[in-house]
């Protein structure tokens, strides 16, 4: 969507997130939140959790004509609709606010079609989402965003599914995406977890497409990131017994590190990074982030 949020920067000496605690974006509102910044130029230590999550699309309660997507995180996912209606919605995503079409909405995942029968697509960002499954047919979420992550986007909100029958309780919400995680820290340690990933399709018959993992962006001098601690993952597109009308999966998110001196780690997905010999004495940083 259109238009700037001003964000306040917060700058530390040290940063700890302890153990069993969890530091979590302000929900994304379609105008504002969905990220999470700060500037620490001393030491970085997460034990505990920093989350963007995107989060789970609905199923339709009996007798409703709509699904709700999911919220919080990034992107918003698009609104399941019964056969009465037309094409459900989309997910939210970089061209805009969700409308009712099978089109891919930027990163946003396309709804599915009128009265066929089949689950919403997934939302893009690192990979583009996946196409829903059923009669008929859409597109999933674009690719978004730049691996060095100097633009980041949220991830693309996964499309509503469509039921073609008068039975109740069978169509399925879009999973949000996933926010922006920024931070800067001199010596960084990561052992407990960072994650911006995007949330699952609602589960029904004819499915929710799943939210696409979000974007992560990390600046240090030297960098212990662990095993797979840090995630930026797809969200699964609705998918029960009754195969055929799943929605399709979200795409990965991005995640980027520039160090300066090591680093050691591996995340999910596969870590972008970049030595950077100006985070010697660089404590000033710009940023593009495209909602």
């Amino acid at each position: 969507t259109s238009g700037a949020q001003v964000i306040v920067f917060p700058e530390y000496t040290n940063v700890t997130v302890n153990t069993g605690i969890t530091w979590t974006a302000k929900a994304w509102t379609g105008s504002v939140g969905g990220i999470l910044l700060f500037l620490a130029n001393g030491t970085v230590t997460v034990t505990g959790t920093i989350s963007a999550n995107g989060g789970a699309g609905s199923a339709n309660t009996a007798g409703a004509s709509t699904a709700s997507g999911g919220s919080g995180g990034g992107f918003s996912g698009g609104t399941g609709r019964d056969t009465a209606s037309t094409t459900s919605n989309q997910g939210e995503g970089t061209s805009g606010a969700s409308g009712q079409s099978t089109a891919a909405n930027g990163n946003g995942g396309g709804g599915a079609q009128a009265d066929s029968g089949h689950g919403g697509a997934g939302g893009g960002n690192g990979t583009a989402g996946a196409a829903g499954t059923g009669n008929g047919s859409n597109s999933g979420g674009s690719t978004a965003g730049s691996a060095d992550l100097t633009t980041m986007v949220f991830g693309g909100g996964g499309g509503g599914g469509q039921r073609a029958s008068t039975a109740a309780n069978e169509f399925g919400g879009g999973g949000s995406g996933g926010g922006c995680i920024f931070f800067y820290g001199a010596t960084t340690t990561v052992t407990g977890a960072i994650t911006s990933n995007g949330g699952k399709g609602g589960i029904a018959y004819w499915d929710g497409g799943g939210g696409a993992g979000g974007s992560v962006l990390i600046k240090a001098q030297t960098a212990t990131l662990g095993s797979s601690l840090i995630t930026a993952t797809g969200g699964q597109g609705g998918d029960t017994t009754y195969d055929g009308q799943d929605g399709g999966n979200g795409g990965v998110g991005r995640i980027h590190l520039d160090y300066y001196t090591s680093y050691t780690g591996t995340t999910s997905p596969t870590l972008n990074a970049t030595q950077d010999n100006g985070l010697v004495t660089t404590t000033t940083y710009q940023l593009r982030f495209s909602v």
